[in-house]
């Protein structure tokens, strides 16, 4: 990620990761006391006898495992935000890339592969941002903090998570790459799941129409049942790597009761001390264990933002020009205009001119380049040689807006917008939105009724 972007977005939840930082700041302080609280209660009320001192003991010890809850509903609820605030900024940052970008750009990403990148990806990359980024930080302070307060307890017991937990750390940075590879390929293969699906229900009359749901319903399993492959390739993975990491984790408990009764025989350490270490001990493993599902998270993040980063990063080539001015009528025309694809040569040397009141019919077998010449008329695409010019002015000297102004496109197939019927033909007017002008065109098309 550019550092830029992302101090960007850190920036736009700069308070809410300041209530995060003082919400676990508090929750990792709280939770190395609790542990000498029940020491005391151990060594000092069940062990000295001094029960006057127990229901004060006894209140602070039940603050103690209580407030943190209370701190961790403010943290979780505070970091889910800034997770759904981020995914909402970089869904807005991607698809405000994808509108830019030109022809070329759409004719190589299926609109499954652009839905992939602006839902799941975004959402991906919003939970690390958030709620597993703190959670992370609050992983690492709690190890750092709970590790410290063992080894001042006794430093024979803080040898047992010394030694596992370099091993588990091991162990997860290990799948995390493996991970890594996979994520990608899911993400790659979710788009093909999600292009399968909309083509047969967006085509789903032609579909009925040539007898063809088997074949569909075919392709459909063909994907799903691939996407479910490669799910069950990272589920095992995870398995296969976090078991032993988990089985790790929760072995130091029984190793450091092992040490830590030991001590208590030889009388280097009291029964109190021994329940501390319990509690120190315990509280260093769930956070072992909680590293490998959060580097699964990391996995799936980074693949998605491979992606995402791609498309925010594309420059179009369609550049937009200084000119700008009225353009309803007046004369398109082409001059010498030719179009390569790589070394594919589409269109060479065309040539025509298009007056006000005139009417010029393009005709030719499929792939001859009818599509084409729309495309370059609206300036969906710029000519590789030669140049399109309205009243004598170069269309990319001028800007967008002006040169796509100057027409109008009917299509051959057409799309509805989800909204009403008033709104899909204001859609066509650039300038104005008047009742009297939508009702004029809807009669022109036969359309008033509806």
């Amino acid at each position: 990620m550019k550092n830029n972007r992302l101090l960007g977005y850190a920036r736009k939840n700069i308070y809410l990761y300041l209530i995060c930082s003082v919400m676990l700041i508090l929750q990792v302080s709280i939770r190395v006391i609790a542990p000498t609280l029940l020491g005391r209660i151990v060594d000092e009320v069940i062990g000295g006898r001094n029960y006057a001192i127990f229901p004060r003991l006894l209140v602070l010890m039940a603050l103690a495992y209580v407030l943190p809850g209370v701190l961790g509903y403010f943290q979780e609820y505070s970091s889910d935000k800034i997770s759904k605030r981020t995914s909402c900024f970089l869904r807005h940052d991607v698809f405000s890339a994808i509108t830019k970008q030109d022809g070329d750009f759409f004719s190589s990403r299926t609109p499954a592969d652009l839905m992939s990148r602006t839902t799941s990806d975004t959402d991906n990359i919003g939970f690390i941002f958030g709620f597993c980024g703190i959670f992370l930080i609050e992983i690492v302070c709690i190890i750092l903090t709970q590790f410290f307060a063992l080894v001042r307890v006794n430093w024979k017991c803080g040898i047992v998570p010394l030694v596992c937990m370099p091993i588990i750390a091991y162990l997860a940075i290990k799948s995390e790459k493996k991970g890594d590879k996979i994520s990608d390929s899911i993400s790659d293969k979710r788009a093909d799941l999600n292009q399968a699906a909309s083509e047969a229900i967006m085509g789903i009359r032609t579909v009925k129409s040539f007898g063809k749901e088997e074949k569909e319903k075919d392709r459909f399993s063909r994907e799903a049942s691939a996407f479910r492959r490669l799910s069950i390739s990272f589920d095992t993975l995870w398995v296969n790597w976090c078991t032993p990491q988990s089985a790790i984790a929760l072995a130091m408990i029984p190793l450091s009761i092992l040490i830590g009764g030991i001590e208590v025989i030889n009388g280097n350490m009291s029964f109190g001390e021994l329940s501390m270490v319990l509690e120190y001990t315990n509280e260093l493993s769930w956070p072992m264990m909680e590293i490998g599902w959060l580097l699964v998270e990391v996995s799936n993040a980074r693949a998605g933002w491979r992606k995402v980063k791609a498309i925010l990063d594309r420059k179009p080539k369609i550049k937009d020009g200084e000119i700008s001015g009225e353009t309803e009528k007046g004369t398109m025309k082409f001059e010498h205009v030719s179009f390569k694809t790589g070394d594919k040569e589409l269109l060479k040397d065309v040539s025509f001119e298009i007056t006000p009141g005139k009417t010029l019919a393009v005709m030719g077998p499929s792939g001859s380049g009818k599509s084409l010449i729309a495309s370059l008329a609206v300036r969906f695409l710029d000519p590789t040689e030669g140049r399109i010019t309205i009243n004598g002015v170069d269309m990319r000297d001028m800007t967008l807006d002006s040169a796509r102004g100057f027409s109008s496109i009917v299509t051959q197939d057409v799309f509805l917008f989800s909204d009403t019927v008033k709104n899909n033909i204001a859609l066509g007017d650039r300038n104005s939105r008047e009742e009297e002008e939508i009702k004029k065109a809807a009669e022109d098309a036969e359309a008033h009724p509806l």
